[in-house]
């Protein structure tokens, strides 16, 4: 099958991107890869690529017959609809309403606040005072015993995933932040409160095509934290 388009991603197995390349592996979608003169923060600020990818953002997507996507679970859908995995999708309307809202949950409660304590701890931003780090913590804390309690009343249901019974891109956007947060900020400490968050990680990469495209989680034993400089 020849390629429908080009994804160009920022790093290999870009958090953004993980659940768009997950549904292009389930679904056998090939795709060009990101070119090689592609340079993270020079090539996606240039007018000519702006004037085709709104903000400069990656992922992004262009098709062989020209259209253009970014955000990373826009492209996850579309790959999806294109291939006719409308299941990843929700298989009815309510099924379709909760993977929509767990999937705003997650853009909202969770990546932003995993993202944050990524940027702090890291000095990729300038530090903006441990009363605010302490909210950021707090916010993604709140967020993390919430899902985590929601996926208990799911296994209680018999449900092994977070909107429905089966597999959804909801899943394939939640596993790829976990995986994010478990490197640096979900650690030890916080696997033990909420355990569910590991358990059912590691459910869902059960399949191997999964595990392939996700890769392997490293476990933080604390989280990071900013170190000023000297």
């Amino acid at each position: 099958m020849a390629p429908i388009g080009r994804l160009t991603i920022a790093i290999p197995r870009q958090t953004q991107a993980l659940a768009a390349l997950a549904v292009a592996a389930l679904t056998s979608t090939e795709l060009l890869p990101t070119s090689d003169d592609y340079q993270h923060f020079a090539t996606n600020v240039k007018p000519e690529w702006t004037a085709k990818f709104t903000f400069g953002k990656v992922p992004a997507f262009e098709s062989i017959d020209g259209l253009v996507l970014t955000e990373g679970i826009a492209i996850a859908r579309y790959f999806a609809a294109r291939a006719g995995r409308t299941d990843l999708l929700g298989k009815t309307i309510v099924d379709a309403a909760l993977v929509d809202m767990w999937t705003s949950f997650a853009y909202t409660e969770l990546w932003p606040l995993l993202m944050r304590h990524t940027l702090v701890s890291n000095s990729y931003v300038p530090y903006p005072g441990q009363d605010t780090v302490d909210g950021i913590n707090q916010h993604a804390d709140r967020a993390l015993e919430a899902l985590n309690r929601h996926l208990i009343l799911q296994k209680d249901k018999s449900e092994q995933f977070i909107a429905t019974a089966y597999l959804t891109v909801v899943d394939l956007t939640v596993v790829a932040m976990l995986r994010a947060g478990f490197g640096n900020f979900i650690d030890a400490q916080r696997r033990k409160r909420w355990p569910e968050l590991k358990v059912y990680t590691e459910r869902v990469l059960e399949d191997p095509i999964l595990a392939d495209v996700y890769g392997v989680i490293e476990y933080c034993e604390e989280a990071s934290s900013y170190v000023p400089k000297v």
